[in-house]
């Protein structure tokens, strides 16, 4: 039997998947595949690199004081505090991006296609509504 992963959005409240993979791991159960939205992606990713739970903790507390809060370059400028917000994120893509990046470096991986674990990562462009599915 094959098990797959899937992990929401919802923000810092997504280190909780953290502690999910570490039950799954505390009673032998293998996961095959994973997937994930938002920082459920983020969290899928650094499974699927090989990082431990302890290692991916460390990582979140990095990011929390670096990024969260010491350095407001990393908070995109525009994003609408209305009753009409569109959902876009308080973080830049972007920086999110160098970030897994240098993740994936630590681990020895230079293209997402060389991770093993296949990842699934649904998005939508919020400009046209489209949807997307990225995968290794």
């Amino acid at each position: 039997m094959k098990v797959g992963l899937a992990l929401a959005g919802g923000g810092v409240k997504g280190a909780s998947h953290i502690g999910v993979i570490k039950a799954l791991q505390e009673n032998g159960i293998e996961v095959d595949y994973v997937g994930g939205t938002s920082i459920g992606s983020i969290v899928a990713s650094l499974f699927a690199m090989g990082y431990t739970t302890e290692e991916m903790l460390k990582l979140f507390k990095y990011f929390s004081k670096t990024i969260m809060k010491a350095d407001p370059k990393y908070y995109w400028t525009n994003v609408k505090t209305t009753k009409n917000f569109m959902g876009y994120g308080v973080l830049s893509g972007e920086n999110i991006e160098i970030a897994i990046n240098e993740c994936a470096e630590l681990k020895g991986f230079k293209k997402v296609d060389d991770i093993k674990m296949l990842i699934v990562m649904p998005t939508v462009d919020i400009k046209n509504s489209r949807k997307y599915v990225f995968t290794n």
